[in-house]
């Protein structure tokens, strides 16, 4: 597939574009980023998706429920999910690196544990440290708000974790579907912002 093929099902077709991307992203599981960063063991992790693959569910919640987790780690862990997810998603659509290339960071990430994207990609020379630091500082920004309305008590690590689940399926900024949900009133996110911009 070709780069104009590429662009054409992420711009023009929006349900195909949606499905493309997961398609194409599909390795940032929240398992894997249990797993490999030693929160969950492979076992805990293949008996909770059998449960999931038997009774449906979240697998998150899940988790938490057998007492492999806590909420706090399924909301850590949904952040880096994201994070990664949003990460590659900015690498393809701004033309820094390819379909192959993120696939096989992922892979690389798999099979080594508890590396993470941008370490991989920097370390294999796919992207430059400069160029992923600019794309990085708007993650960073996103997962900053979440964190002041955490401190705040305006939200809680579930409330968070669901915020940032709806912002992946829709696209929303973390704000917008934070107030979608119903979970923060307009001015906890104003003032959010205000301590963003002044940190």
């Amino acid at each position: 597939m070709n780069w104009s093929d590429l662009e054409a099902l992420l711009m023009d077709d929006h349900r195909q574009g949606q499905r493309l991307r997961h398609e194409l992203l599909n390795d940032v599981r929240l398992g894997q980023i249990l797993t490999r960063t030693g929160v969950l063991t492979d076992t805990d992790l293949e008996s909770a998706l059998d449960i999931q693959r038997a009774a449906g569910g979240l697998l998150g919640e899940i988790l938490v429920q057998l007492g492999y987790c806590t909420a706090g780690q399924i909301s850590w862990a949904l952040g880096c999910q994201y994070a990664e997810t949003r990460l590659g998603q900015m690498l393809l659509k701004t033309r820094t690196i390819g379909v192959e290339e993120l696939q096989a960071a992922y892979a690389t990430m798999r099979s080594e544990g508890d590396t993470s994207l941008p370490e991989v990609l920097i370390r294999e020379g796919v992207v430059s440290a400069e160029k992923l630091s600019a794309l990085m500082a708007v993650q960073y920004q996103e997962a900053k708000l979440g964190q002041i309305l955490l401190v705040s008590g305006s939200l809680t690590e579930e409330q968070l974790a669901e915020g940032l689940t709806r912002q992946k399926e829709t696209g929303e900024r973390l704000g917008e579907a934070l107030r979608a949900l119903g979970y923060c009133q307009e001015t906890d996110i104003d003032e959010a912002l205000r301590q963003q911009m002044n940190a």
